[in-house]
């Protein structure tokens, strides 16, 4: 029974996040979301992202470019805090003016 509670109020709790997060507005090539499955491992991940920070050196306009590897690092580094897998992690990182 205490896991039902448990489990209702964190369906509750995403539900409300994911409310507030249609809500937010900005510049598409500078938002970061990354669904990680409870099957694959966080340094995937994070080797992806590292991956996509080099290619985004690439992109032409300063100012985008500057935006897009600032939200690629602020997910590294808010990635590097979770060592284990397990339940699906979801970041989200957006570059704001």
């Amino acid at each position: 029974m205490a896991d039902d509670a448990k489990l209702s109020a964190r369906r509750m709790r995403l539900k409300l996040a994911l409310e507030d997060l249609r809500e937010m507005k900005g510049f598409g090539t500078e938002l970061v979301t990354l669904i990680i499955p409870p099957d694959r491992q966080v340094s995937d991940a994070r080797s992806m992202l590292q991956n996509e920070h080099g290619q985004a050196a690439n992109i032409k306009s300063k100012g985008t470019r500057k935006n897009v590897q600032g939200a690629i690092e602020s997910a590294i580094s808010t990635l590097s805090r979770y060592k284990t897998p397990g339940l699906h992690h979801v970041l989200l990182s957006l570059h704001l003016l």
